[in-house]
């Protein structure tokens, strides 16, 4: 799921509304969650990457579990055709989620403003009916834009705020999502060295950042109330611990 989705319209042009809007990537709804662990699975129990790591791993789980309905039928628009339907486009099609079927529609609305506003309704006969679970804005170059997913059919009230930056070609380089309480992780791709991105997590206004390479996999961790200092702990290419150079 972190491949960076290429999501498009595959639509013939309506002759009055012209061709339907490019849907933003699904990577402007699902961040780049690093695991900091080598790829046979084995992790540094005791380890500062796998300390990193399990931060990252509670704000992926609320994508993955708590709103995989809604994150899932967003990814799962990829290759959809959209059909101009009372003065929109809409995006319709089935998808599922843990054994479950459901039907989902993404509207390009208008906005008041330059940007592209977009709804998503998911329904699953007998259960819920048309629930706008998502909404969003995206600047019309999909190189900024926001949504605001929103807890169950049952509890209208907002989950997560997105906050995303792409180079237009769905690959992020600015992240950002956030509680209502105000927790917040932030990934930002820098290109750098000798560390290319970064998190920064705040959770109980305790902050955290993680700074690694992309391809290396050598990273740091700065957790003040963990360390108790603000000094950063690295590790290296294999996940072990060094010392910060």
């Amino acid at each position: 799921m972190l491949a960076a989705f290429g999501i498009f319209s595959c639509s013939d042009d309506d002759p009055e509304s012209g061709p339907a809007p490019e849907l933003p990537a699904g990577t402007t709804v699902m961040m780049n969650f690093e695991t900091f662990s080598a790829a046979d699975g084995r992790t540094y129990s005791l380890g500062h990457a796998h300390r990193a790591g399990t931060h990252v791993a509670s704000w992926k789980n609320i994508l993955t579990m708590d709103l995989a309905i809604p994150v899932n039928a967003f990814l799962a628009s990829d290759g959809k055709k959209a059909e101009y339907t009372n003065g929109e486009w809409v995006w319709s099609y089935e998808y599922n989620t843990n054994s479950e079927t459901y039907q989902a529609e993404i509207h390009a609305v208008e906005a008041d403003t330059a940007d592209q506003a977009w709804k998503m309704f998911i329904s699953q006969p007998g259960n819920f009916e048309g629930f706008m679970w998502m909404e969003g804005v995206s600047s019309h170059d999909l190189k900024s834009g926001q949504w605001t997913i929103y807890d169950n059919p049952e509890n209208n009230a907002p989950a997560l705020h997105i906050h995303w930056k792409s180079n237009g070609d769905g690959e992020i380089t600015d992240m950002k999502y956030v509680v209502n309480k105000g927790d917040f992780i932030q990934y930002v791709f820098t290109g750098e060295e000798p560390f290319s991105a970064y998190y920064n997590i705040e959770a109980n206004k305790q902050p955290v950042t993680i700074e690694w390479h992309l391809e290396k996999k050598n990273g740091s961790i700065i957790e003040p109330t963990h360390y108790l200092d603000d000094l950063p702990r690295c590790w290296s290419s294999s996940f072990e611990d060094i010392d910060c150079g």
